[in-house]
């Protein structure tokens, strides 16, 4: 059975214990420069393309290669993430669908409120699990929702996959420990 530190005296907050379980963490870095990632891929594809013989030019697209890293290395972001219990996932879905319920016109078509519901868990699940941005050494953990859906709303689609995708394996990873933990509770 997971320990759980349970303080001595008469007085203590449950919310604060529970607080502190341990759950899945992991990190995903994103690069907000996309001109420098959109140049990289150009040189690597020409790099792929070089024979090995001509040393010269590979030297050449391997230094180009190393500035642009060097710009991306200024535009990258680290997403700090830790995992949610299944309760609380449960929680934020319930929250997006009463701010989006689901609408059709009939039995057969389409949910009209699909495409915000989805964005709108994802604004919550992301609020729930990113505990810290990294950039250049300095760290934010604090976010308010509303800066959470303009940091959502506002980043490339390419970020925004990086960043979800991250928060799905985690989530997996964090059910698959909530099974074992469950497993040895019992």
């Amino acid at each position: 059975m997971a320990e759980i530190n349970v303080p001595s005296d008469e007085e203590w907050d449950l919310s604060e214990i529970l607080a502190e379980r341990k759950q899945p963490t992991t990190k995903v870095d994103v690069y907000l420069d996309e001109e420098a990632s959109f140049i990289k891929d150009e040189l690597v594809r020409k790099q792929a393309a070089i024979p090995a013989n001509q040393k010269a030019k590979l030297a050449t697209i391997d230094e180009a290669i190393a500035e642009i890293d060097n710009r991306l290395e200024e535009a990258k972001f680290t997403f700090h993430l830790q995992a949610v219990p299944a309760r609380m996932r449960e929680d934020l879905n319930s929250k997006a669908l009463s701010e989006y319920p689901v609408k059709r016109a009939s039995v057969l078509s389409q949910d009209e409120n699909e495409s915000e519901r989805n964005d709108r868990f994802n604004q919550l699940i992301w609020h729930a699990m990113i505990r810290d941005v990294e950039r250049n050494g300095k760290h934010r953990k604090v976010w308010t929702p509303e800066q959470i859906k303009e940091l959502y709303d506002s980043l490339p689609n390419h970020t925004t996959a990086a960043i979800s995708t991250a928060i799905r394996e985690l989530t997996e990873a964090s059910e698959k420990y909530t099974v074992a933990q469950q497993d040895l509770d019992f």
